[in-house]
């Protein structure tokens, strides 16, 4: 077996113990957010492992691991990374995984276990002054309060079902803090 197959494989291992484990902390202690980390050289197969590990982590996965559990994938920057991003998951994926955009995952009430929304979060995140009020609103329509159809509103209503959400930060040393 290829370095880096037995380098993937083994990434995909300790990403799922150590969610396991924050799961089972979770659900004995609370709402506490948890973070991994998964840093590797250009070219190693980021996205592959990434892939892989949603997978493990869906409802009906061999490792049984856990069934309410859905994912939000941000890529950072501009440029279409989301997009990109999106291609590559669906062809590590299973051909039946739900992949969303934004436009898409706001028609629905709340993400459903296994499901993925990916989003390009500088699109998302920018903001500007109300002229009306001189307040600080987001400018993206799938961002404000108010509208008919919100992230806010469906990232609430995953919550309140009680389905958890994995975030999956794309390229997260560039700006996630």
């Amino acid at each position: 077996m290829r370095d880096d197959i037995i380098y993937q494989e083994k990434a995909v291992e300790r990403l799922v113990y150590e969610s396991k484990k924050y799961l089972s902390y979770y659900e004995t202690r609370g709402n506490k957010i948890h973070h991994l980390v998964l840093q590797a050289i250009t070219g190693s197969g980021k996205t592959v492992i990434a892939s892989k590990y949603i997978e493990a982590m869906s409802p009906g996965s061999e490792h049984g691991i856990n069934d309410n559990l859905a994912f939000i994938w941000i890529s950072v920057g501009s440029g279409g990374l989301h997009t990109q991003s999106a291609k590559k998951l669906k062809k590590y994926l299973p051909e039946d995984t739900k992949i969303m955009e934004a436009s898409e995952a706001v028609l629905n009430e709340h993400l459903n276990p296994g499901e993925i929304l990916v989003l390009n979060w500088e699109s998302l995140n920018t903001k500007k002054i109300d002229k009306e009020t001189g307040e600080s609103v987001f400018d993206n329509i799938y961002m404000r309060d108010g509208e008919k159809y919100n992230l806010q509103d469906l990232w609430k209503k995953t919550k309140e079902t009680g389905i958890k959400i994995a975030l999956i930060i794309d390229e997260s040393h560039h700006t996630a803090g």
